[in-house]
């Protein structure tokens, strides 16, 4: 990377970091560590980052929490194709578990929903986060957290007007965590309540020991802001505001220091500049010593030499397009190897945002159907776009993060950030220099280099793929052979031992809700008999995430005394519509029966008590244009169609296997149906015998025979279900267009063409917003909101 000396330009986005003792590395040598060696060591583990997109942030009891996690490689910033299990919590404002799920990522990408129910939650504030086992060995900034509201009527913030202002928190923090005599110093500042949420447009002032008035500031929305001053050695300052008649005084706690090393970066369009600068004083302590900027992002890492010799200012230029987008980290080190000097710079280059334009819209019957063109037809492949639906006007959807902050900004600074979303949705200069505020205000990066240096990381939590068991079964002198028996998305495995075996192992199983798993032995006639097992499970429930997140609870007043009436009848009228759900789902069988039959490609049989007691063998030999046999005298199973004139291909709950051993005495004891396919049409056609499919039903037929072991999962993957969109009375009213819900698209594709195409519940409704985020294949990302006339 070519570097060249430059005046600096339009200050974007900072953070400094000056240790002001060496107390805690003096006490160990570093002089002969390499860093760039010790930094790669450190980091050298795969890390994920999770993102969870949320329908919305406030909800009613009976309504449902719709989300979609998004499972990123951390150091490369795209969907992380090797994440399997990952868990989603819920826990109240104690850090107590209120409910939890496993839920499946394929590429990255996993859905589901929590139902809002009255047993469970009360009115109040809560915490949803997303994450897997593995995480749980760095750091906890790499986990999703955010925080939701469940309204209720009973709120004191909803009667009375709740003084948050009693205690404020007013913060002065020196660019370089000191203040330098003799050079312009930049300070951070940030006033806070006694919530902890930020003090809106406060003007304040900073004073020297005469209470003369050096210069002054405003804070923006939430509180951030920032004042520079030339400090004069020995002086003391102070920083007054005014707020709601509330007057607020703090001395800089930082003296002014007569010698010292601050550290300055600032960017134009296309070049990150920067100054590391000395006073006159230090001039000769620093003019013999070498320093090292080192440069990383989390992966990769540089090292820069800087010499002052007889200058107090040493400058550096490096290109935008040759760092990362998001946080880059500077890092100012002295002979020893000791950090001196850190710097968060955010650079924004590279931060590509995928734009649509609406093409169509269409609303029929209360449905609407969009067509959205991107603006780059080069997203294929692996893409993801999840959709919140919500009325115009919504106060619903006030989320403290999105994809953005989540992936490229939250896991590289060391504290909690309010709002983060708000600082790269509608990206223009103003937030650019906002963020520059918020990250100086920050501290400490994430990276703490004492840590790196000792590299004492241990990792204690295992990269879970699946639930991988071992099935403790009685000892056999001699060979065994055992079958455990498909799941939905399992094929049966057939497994033969020579020796004596006491256990064996199966991994990656990935079984649904409560669904159960079955195992045989296979004994010396080849038959499926019941045995005796004892099984053991990894994961074996949700793991216990040890960290307690930051928590803050909304701001009060955010919804008014007038809507208590529509609140109480939404609750009402919530509960109704849950009954009639399970009413509607309690469907005949008859008509289940149809569709099944209606969809398939071949014949489906429906199998009777008397077909449950025989083999496959005898069952398909009854059948028109089939021979099946079962072989005793080699213990194999052989099956023909005469009318497609070939070896059918057999699946079991639609899994196939080309080990055909496992059908030899194969009871239909849990069989429902089976469909025979001569011809083979259809989607899983692998030869020209035609197909026969086999669909088991445990649940429904329990054990007809004694052949089977039920093993119960401790913890299963919940299935993504459909997203239950409560029904209104009146979807026109004021209560219906600040907090009602239309509808949610948790997986949504982006063809090769650059189109998406959503269709939507739109309830009527004239006006709606969608709230839009994703992520393509190559890692850029989808942030937008769209709003659609249904008219």
């Amino acid at each position: 990377m070519k570097r060249t000396t430059n005046q600096p330009h339009i200050t974007l986005a900072f953070l400094t970091f000056f240790f002001t003792t060496f107390s805690i590395f003096s006490q160990q040598s570093f002089q002969d560590l390499n860093i760039e060696d010790e930094f790669k060591n450190y980091t050298q583990p795969y890390e994920e980052l999770m993102y969870a997109h949320l329908n919305k942030t406030k909800f009613i009891v009976g309504e449902n929490i719709g989300y979609t996690v998004y499972a990123f490689n951390k150091k490369n910033k795209i969907l992380s194709s090797v994440t399997t299990n990952i868990y989603c919590v819920i826990t109240d404002k104690n850090n107590k578990v209120v409910k939890e799920q496993m839920i499946k990522a394929e590429d990255g990408i996993a859905s589901g929903s929590f139902v809002i129910d009255d047993k469970l939650f009360k009115e109040g504030s809560y915490n949803f986060r997303a994450y897997t086992n593995w995480m749980m060995n760095f750091s906890y900034q790499n986990i999703f957290s955010e925080n939701f509201e469940v309204l209720g009527t009973n709120s004191n913030q909803n009667k009375s007007k709740l003084n948050s202002f009693k205690n404020i928190d007013l913060q002065v923090l020196p660019e370089s965590g000191h203040l330098l005599g003799g050079l312009i110093n930049t300070v951070g500042i940030i006033a806070k309540d006694s919530l902890g949420f930020g003090l809106s447009n406060v003007e304040g002032k900073i004073l020297n020991s005469e209470n003369e008035e050096i210069t002054n500031f405003k804070l923006n929305d939430l509180g951030i802001g920032r004042a520079s001053f030339i400090p004069k050695n020995l002086e003391v300052y102070k920083a007054v505001i005014n707020y709601n008649g509330t007057k607020q005084t703090i001395l800089l706690k930082n003296k002014v220091e007569p010698k010292g090393v601050i550290l300055k970066v600032t960017s134009n369009n296309d070049y990150a500049l920067l100054s590391i600068v000395a006073n006159e004083n230090t001039r000769e302590f620093i003019k013999n010593n070498n320093y090292k900027l080192v440069l990383h992002d989390g992966k990769n890492i540089e090292t820069i030499p800087v010499n002052f010799n007889d200058k107090l200012t040493h400058t550096l230029k490096i290109p935008l397009e040759e760092i990362s987008k998001g946080v880059n980290i500077f890092t100012l080190f002295n002979e020893e190897n000791i950090p001196v000097s850190e710097r968060l710079f955010f650079n924004f280059k590279g931060l590509n945002l995928k734009e649509s334009k609406l093409v169509s819209s269409n609303t029929k019957n209360g449905k609407t159907t969009v067509n959205f063109q991107f603006n780059n037809s080069k997203i294929i492949n692996n893409n993801n776009v999840s959709v919140s639906v919500l009325p115009k006007g919504t106060k619903s959807y006030r989320k403290n993060t999105n994809m953005i902050s989540q992936i490229l900004l939250e896991p590289y600074v060391n504290g909690f950030i309010e709002n983060a979303n708000y600082y790269f949705s509608d990206m223009n200069l103003k937030k650019q220099l906002e963020l520059d505020n918020l990250l100086l205000t920050q501290g400490w990066s994430s990276y703490d280099w004492l840590n790196i240096y000792n590299n004492k990381q241990k990792i204690n939590y295992t990269f879970d793929e699946g639930i991988a068991i071992k099935f403790n079964v009685p000892a056999e002198k001699k060979e065994s052979k055992f079958l455990i028996h498909p799941l939905k998305e399992n094929e049966p495995q057939l497994i033969s031992f020579n020796e004596k075996v006491s256990s064996f192992t199966a991994s990656k199983y990935f079984p649904e809700d409560d669904e159960k798993l079955y195992l045989s032995k296979i004994n010396r006639n080849g038959k499926a008999v019941k045995t005796p097992v004892y099984a053991q499970f990894s994961p074996n429930q949700i793991p216990d995430l040890k960290a307690k997140l930051p928590f803050l609870k909304a701001k009060p007043n955010y919804y008014s005394y007038e809507n208590l009436v529509d609140i109480n009848s939404f609750i009402k009228l919530n509960n109704t519509e849950v009954l009639s759900e399970i009413e509607i789902k309690a469907k005949t069988e008859r008509d289940r029966i149809e569709r099944i039959k209606n969809t398939a490609f071949g014949k489906v049989k429906f199998l009777n008590d008397n077909d449950r007691v025989s083999t496959l063998a005898t069952y398909l030999n009854a059948q028109a244009g089939i021979a099946a046999i079962d072989d005793h005298r080699n213990s194999t199973f052989r099956v023909y169609s005469r009318s497609a004139d070939g070896v059918p291909s057999i699946f079991i709950n639609d899994f196939f296997t080309n080990d055909y051993s496992i059908y030899y005495n194969y009871f239909l004891d849990n069989v429902e149906y089976v469909e025979i396919n001569p011809l083979g049409i259809g989607p899983m056609q692998l030869g020209t015998g035609g197909t026969i499919k086999i669909y088991e039903n445990y649940k429904k037929f329990k054990n007809y025979r004694p052949t089977l072991s039920k093993i119960d999962f401790p913890v299963t993957f919940s299935k993504s279900k459909q997203f239950y969109i409560p029904k209104y009375a009146n979807s026109n009213n004021n209560f219906f267009k600040s907090y009602g819900v239309l509808d949610w698209l948790p997986k949504n594709k982006i063809n090769e063409s650059g189109n998406l195409n959503l269709s939507f519940n739109s309830n009527n409704v004239k006006e709606v917003v969608l709230y839009i985020e994703g992520i393509t294949e190559s890692g850029d990302f989808i942030l937008e909101e769209k709003v659609i006339k249904t008219e």
